[in-house]
């Protein structure tokens, strides 16, 4: 498969949050899902990758429509002034026998450097799909995300550092 271009078919990247403090710990999985967005791949050659990924802020989904609510508000994504989450590619290369792919994430109007190491699966049906799947841990206040409440035990009721689980299937 030589630089195909796959469109983003089924995708959803999951930011699990801890809730509570030591005492009283949840985890919560919340779910976006990408609507639009395009890769560029050849597995012979890493250099070429290209990821641009736009999710939509407003697809947030924990399954509890009143925090969602909330997610969507100006103390989380603020997604009225800030609709979109977006990851465009800088480079994919080999780490430590790792693959790595390094981008610039913008979410709440802000953009910082992420690498995320990554397994690539594929391609399969004739190099018509591949799969993407990696973890990386951001601290969500980098990004302009700041609300917290002190919980009556002296803990906050969300943690700074997020754990984001990234799993694509692109399709030609």
């Amino acid at each position: 498969m030589k630089n195909a271009r796959l469109i983003l078919g089924k995708e959803e990247y999951e930011f699990p949050t801890l809730l509570g403090s030591e005492d009283e710990l949840a985890i919560d999985f919340t779910k976006l899902r990408a609507k639009t967005g395009a890769i560029t791949y050849d597995p012979a050659d890493p250099a070429v990758f290209k990821a641009d990924v736009t999710i939509q802020a407003k697809s947030i989904n924990t399954k509890a429509a009143k925090r969602d609510d909330h997610l969507r508000s100006a103390d989380f994504f603020d997604v009225e002034k800030h609709p979109a989450i977006t990851f465009t590619t800088i480079k994919l290369d080999k780490q430590d026998g790792q693959m790595v792919l390094t981008g610039s994430l913008t979410m709440k109007g802000v953009a910082k450097e992420v690498s995320i190491p990554v397994t690539i699966a594929g391609p399969v049906q004739g190099g018509s799909i591949i799969g993407l799947s990696g973890s990386f841990t951001l601290n969500r206040q980098d990004y302009g995300i700041n609300w917290n409440k002190a919980l009556d035990n002296g803990g906050l009721a969300v943690s700074d550092e997020v754990k984001l689980d990234v799993n694509i299937e692109a399709h030609k």
